[in-house]
């Protein structure tokens, strides 16, 4: 919390410029450094009883690591899929998957769907308690799907080791 505090402090000062005493403006920026301060709580206290990480930096520092990986499954994805679509005859064979998930936090299983419907060629209609209904154009859409790659990825980012 405290980290919170000075960075909001700091980025306060740095982007408002404000640095002698004039009243409104430091009224505004203690108002709105207190405001964000309590909503960060509320929002902490929410995520904990959703299930999400009650600590969000942490949640944010693990996703330092994920989102190169699904920066480049997206353009790898997209890649594929104008491949799919500037060949002469196209070769698509749209196909249903059920996917299994053993991820166990709402914030998990929503990171996981939107990072699927986010990867060209893929499609999350439907999110269940273990699993997840995807459309995919073909069979190599599926990749990182079928071999657990993106779950795993994900789980790591929910706070789980595996």
């Amino acid at each position: 919390m405290r980290a919170l505090v000075l960075a909001l402090i700091l980025g306060w000062a740095i982007l408002s410029g404000a640095y002698s005493t004039k009243p409104l403006i430091f009224t505004f920026g203690v108002v709105s450094i207190g405001l964000v301060l309590w909503l960060s709580v509320r929002m902490d206290r929410a995520a904990g009883a959703a299930g999400w990480p009650s600590n969000a930096m942490s949640f944010w520092l693990r996703a330092v690591p994920y989102l190169p990986k699904l920066f480049w499954r997206m353009l790898t994805a997209n890649i594929h899929v104008a491949r799919l679509v500037l060949t002469p005859r196209i070769r698509i064979d749209p196909r249903l998957v059920l996917i299994d998930s053993s991820l166990q936090t709402e914030l998990g299983k929503v990171t996981f769907a939107t990072s699927i419907t986010m990867t060209p060629g893929t499609v999350t209609l439907d999110v269940r308690d273990e699993q997840v209904l995807v459309h995919a154009l073909d069979t190599p859409s599926l990749a990182g799907l079928d071999d657990g790659a993106i779950e795993r990825d994900v789980a790591r980012l929910e706070g789980g080791t595996d």
